[in-house]
């Protein structure tokens, strides 16, 4: 099926859940917009509410420049840059879903990563949709404000249904219908009896599915019953859900979209404030020169002024300069009513005290000089960068190990493989030292050595970011057998014939 080229897809409404889903959507497609580079309106919508709408055509086209959140969610998406390590508890061989050129790595599983966690940390929930077409596994990330869940009976972090809005064109569907195609719920439930169906979306009955058209589409086939069963283990013959679900918080419900509000008020006025700072670099950061009596050489008495105000003429330089013959000539400027240098370094404080909503400590908040125009983007550090892969990686683990096991599961159901559905391990890669990083810990390493306080194992597992201590033996021990082997003498052919 094909989505839709425009997102303009229909929104849940009514009370109860179906309310607090449109509210959700409204919410979730506003930082959407931002994370993309789409919220000029919701910029001019910022500077009507502060200036009104007189005062907003006064400034001038919004500047989208410096989008906070954006800038926020890329700086601490960094559990993905190196792909994870997937591994198992159990003895069978797992490389063709987990290894080179394996299912996984087809189905740019991980490439998808940095995507999937800008969206999660924006919308504070993400998901990752998983499915078998034309003889390849396929995920793709999905942002939260184009579905509607609900979660199991008593499991409420758990989901136990998903409805995602998808747009049919005419050609991929027999129902008669008008226009150039159909909006359409495409329907996962687990909850009850396991469900799959694709519903017309009727704007007049949005708790209930419209027409059920699953047996009507052109070049889809529809599972026939409900094919997505865990084959193996204690699970075998249980319906799951070709989703999983991604938390930037650790929640006790399936959604938390009002979190970050703050980073979402704080990237409009951010918008609001360069825009202002635009509008003082054309209007108040040069000084105006005034004259009264005088007109330049060679203009009529009627034409010497660039503008006049109150008798005033204000002139943008000057040139020779003749007395009109009235009163005694006076010449003057007016200083520059604002410091273009002050108000930026007023914005960047601005940005940094709003950065700290995401954790961001301000000692990680890097800057490349003093000087204001150095740039007015968020730049986090190496370490502040390792901070957050810790933070998200504990968040984000669950949920990767959830999706690796569905993956397996989807493999088997449409192959003859036996992969494990269970007993996945994720672990992501943490980010290198550079080389001044890298010296600082040596040296640290040695004095806290040398004074006892450390272990050897202390300083390489300290020398080497992510690693554990059990990984960290694993590797002095290897170290040593390597250099215990490269020192041995090597065997000649006498000392085989001896």
């Amino acid at each position: 099926m094909t989505t839709h080229s425009q997102d303009v897809r229909p929104i849940p409404y009514g009370g109860g859940e179906w309310g607090a889903d449109a509210t959700r959507w409204r919410l979730g497609a506003e930082r959407f917009r931002m994370i993309t580079g789409q919220w000029h309106d919701d910029l001019d919508a910022a500077l009507v509410t502060q200036h009104g709408a007189v005062g907003r055509s006064e400034l001038g086209p919004g500047s989208i420049a410096m989008c906070l959140i954006r800038n926020v969610c890329e700086e601490l998406s960094v559990l993905y840059v190196d792909p994870p390590t997937v591994t198992t508890t159990t003895d069978s061989d797992v490389s063709d879903l987990v290894g080179p050129y394996g299912y996984l790595e087809d189905a740019q599983t991980w490439n998808q990563g940095t995507y999937l966690q800008q969206v999660t940390l924006a919308e504070r929930e993400g998901l990752k949709f998983l499915m078998w077409q034309d003889g390849q596994l396929v995920t793709e990330t999905v942002e939260p404000h184009k579905v509607v869940c609900r979660p199991l009976p008593m499991r409420p972090t758990k989901l136990g249904m998903v409805r995602r809005c998808k747009w049919l064109w005419s050609h991929e569907t027999t129902y008669q219908h008008q226009g150039d195609g159909v909006w359409v719920w495409e329907v996962w439930d687990i909850r009850t009896e396991p469900r799959y169906a694709i519903h017309v979306h009727e704007p007049t009955a949005m708790e209930n599915l419209g027409t059920d058209i699953t047996g009507q589409l052109v070049g889809f086939d529809a599972p026939e019953g409900y094919p997505w069963v865990w084959t193996q283990g204690d699970k075998a013959g249980e319906p799951f859900l070709p989703w999983t679900l991604y938390h930037a918080e650790l929640a006790t419900t399936l959604w938390d979209p009002t979190r970050w509000a703050e980073l979402v008020d704080g990237t409009k006025d951010t918008g609001v404030l360069l825009t202002q700072f635009l509008h003082l670099m054309l209007r108040a950061a040069h000084t105006a020169k005034w004259s009264i009596g005088v007109r330049q050489v060679g203009s009529k008495a009627s034409d010497g002024a660039r503008r006049t105000e109150g008798g005033m003429t204000v002139l943008h330089e000057f040139l020779d300069i003749d007395d009109t013959g009235g009163s005694p000539g006076r010449l003057g400027e007016w200083k520059p009513a604002a410091s273009p240098s002050e108000y930026m370094t007023a914005i960047q404080k601005f940005i940094t005290l709003i950065a700290s909503v995401a954790g961001i400590d301000a000692s990680h908040i890097v800057r490349e000089s003093a000087d204001a125009w150095s740039g007015a983007a968020l730049t986090v550090d190496r370490e502040g960068k390792r901070e957050a892969q810790k933070v998200y990686g504990a968040r984000f683990r669950a949920a990767d190990e959830e999706m690796v096991a569905k993956c397996a599961a989807l493999v088997n159901i449409n192959t003859d493989s036996a992969l494990p559905e269970s007993g996945y391990r994720v672990s992501y890669k943490a980010l290198p030292l550079s080389p001044e990083e890298e010296e600082i810990r040596r040296v640290h390493a040695k004095e806290m050595v040398a004074d006892g306080r450390w272990s050897e194992i202390d300083a390489h597992k300290y020398m080497r970011p992510g690693m554990t201590r059990e990984e960290a033996i694993l590797d002095m021990r290897r170290i040593v057998a390597d250099a215990a082997l490269v020192a041995a003498p090597a065997k000649t052919e006498e000392d085989d014939n001896v």
